[in-house]
């Protein structure tokens, strides 16, 4: 590649969908945290934040995640107060809540509308 500034290249596409509006979801009681925390407590890692921090195809994939399987475990590799700005930040982009957080790792929950497997919630 050559940093020639007359070099025409073509301009960048951005085919990702646009995320749907999804309603806010509500605040979780402390009995309703303390079953997610159990119920997340042997999930594995799916979404791993990195040093770029909270980038559009980080929020994309948490969004497809919690539509997937409703509770979903994050890790943030950042220092403690950035690390939970980006927390509240997915969390609100998401429209999902924040079950618990635990260091570097996130426990995020979003209930589906339709055949939830978490009804009693």
């Amino acid at each position: 590649m050559s940093n020639d500034p007359n070099l025409n290249l073509p301009p960048v596409i951005d085919d990702r969908k646009p995320r749907p509006k999804r309603k806010k979801q509500g605040e979780l009681s402390g009995k309703q945290r303390r079953e997610l925390r159990a119920l997340g407590h042997h999930l594995k890692v799916v979404i791993q934040v990195g040093q770029q921090g909270v980038t559009d195809p980080v929020i994309d994939a948490l969004d497809d995640a919690l539509e997937t399987h409703e509770l979903v475990k994050a890790q943030i590799a950042d220092e403690r107060e950035a690390r939970a700005t980006a927390a509240k930040t997915l969390a609100q982009a998401t429209s999902s809540v924040i079950a618990q957080e635990m260091g570097k790792t996130v426990l995020f929950f979003r209930k589906r509308e339709k055949k939830s497997k978490f009804e009693s919630l």
